[in-house]
């Protein structure tokens, strides 16, 4: 193409029709990742979601298991109480009077 082909394609080109359609097209472009962020927002809230629901389920399996801990802390804390109280029971029953020291370490 020559200059004077090349001056005569600008002037003959619509401007107003190529300017229309470069606004459309950045409005699409613009369009198009906007709903790409509010997908991706979705997902992060759908993903905040479950994890709040895996989250809620770990803590109330984990309070099943420190209530049962706690359970069973509680019935041995109660058999080691009856065992020390029957033991405290049994040493206070036994008379020690009956024993007589070895000759060595009489005085």
């Amino acid at each position: 193409m020559t200059n004077r082909n090349i001056w005569a394609y600008v002037r003959d080109v619509k401007w107003y029709a190529l300017g229309f359609e470069f606004v459309i097209v950045a409005a699409g472009i613009v369009l198009g990742f906007q709903v790409t962020q509010w997908g991706e927002s979705q997902d992060a809230k759908e993903l905040a979601a479950q994890n709040l629901t895996r989250a809620i389920a770990e803590v109330q399996f984990n309070t099943g298991l420190l209530d049962r801990a706690i359970s069973g802390l509680e019935k041995d804390s109660i058999l080691i109480e009856s065992a020390l109280t029957k033991l405290i029971a049994c040493d206070e029953a036994v008379s020690y009077t009956h024993l007589t020291l070895p000759t060595i370490y009489s005085v």
